[in-house]
């Protein structure tokens, strides 16, 4: 197979997964009205799981966060108020374990370096039984709690994917 049918091959598996999580699965009914806030309420907290957001309703409106899979803090001010702390990006030295594929089936390990929002890149070593050792660039998306699907490109260069696991 020629390389270029891999990397579009690869892309189309990473976009099929990625479309995956973003517009299939179960759905759930969005409110077609604005959220009105409780009489009793002065502030009200949302979190809607499956898009990963925060939907913080307050008398001057509605405010959406997006979660990250990383530490988010929310701070109930001594005025009543809310305000959500949550990274979208930065730095990260985060362990992970995977399996790999490209010219060959390679398990390996690695580090997370950076982050967007759940998308990581990071670096590691791969080796299998029959097939080399190689060091490798990953671009990753946690798609469950500590999952993350990659590409991943090599020194010999070769494109490839994996599954990863956070550790």
């Amino acid at each position: 197979m020629k390389l270029r049918y891999k990397i579009v091959a690869v892309f189309a598996v990473l976009a099929g997964v990625f479309l995956y999580g973003r517009c299939g699965g179960p759905k759930q009914k969005s409110p077609s009205i604005q959220p009105v806030l409780p009489s009793a309420d002065t502030e009200q907290i949302r979190v809607d799981p499956s898009t990963h957001q925060l939907i913080i309703v307050s008398p001057e409106g509605t405010k959406t966060v997006t979660l990250p899979d990383k530490i988010s803090t929310i701070d109930v001010l001594k005025d009543g108020s809310v305000k959500v702390t949550s990274p979208q990006m930065g730095f990260q030295l985060r362990p992970f374990v995977g399996a790999y594929y490209s010219d060959a089936m390679r398990f390996g390990l690695g580090a997370d370096l950076g982050y967007w929002k759940r998308l990581d890149i990071g670096i590691g070593i791969a080796g299998g039984a029959s097939s080399h050792t190689v060091a490798f660039a990953q671009l990753s998306y946690n798609v469950y709690s500590n999952t993350s699907i990659a590409l991943t490109y090599d020194h010999l260069g070769h494109i490839g994917g994996g599954i990863t696991l956070r550790i």
